[in-house]
């Protein structure tokens, strides 16, 4: 089961959308991989309680924010 939406980011002429799932995983797809679902991984925490959104910093830099449930702040770029 899907959870939390972390949002889309426009990275590279790529669109990736972010979703975490019921256990704390966070997954993502792009039109170029046929929209199938790949995992990225979980925060150490065990999951986000917060989407804080994407952010493309440059040409290849790109990452998405969260907070866990105890307020700390994860970022996965």
């Amino acid at each position: 089961m899907l959870t939390l939406s972390l949002g889309p980011l426009d990275f590279l002429g790529d669109l990736y959308v972010f979703l975490q799932d019921s256990k704390g995983t966070l997954w993502f797809c792009k039109p170029s991989t046929s929209w199938r679902w790949a995992s990225v991984g979980q925060p150490g925490s065990g999951g986000l309680s917060v989407s804080m959104g994407t952010l493309n910093a440059g040409s290849d830099d790109a990452y998405v924010f969260g907070l866990d449930y105890t307020g700390t702040l994860w970022s996965c770029g």
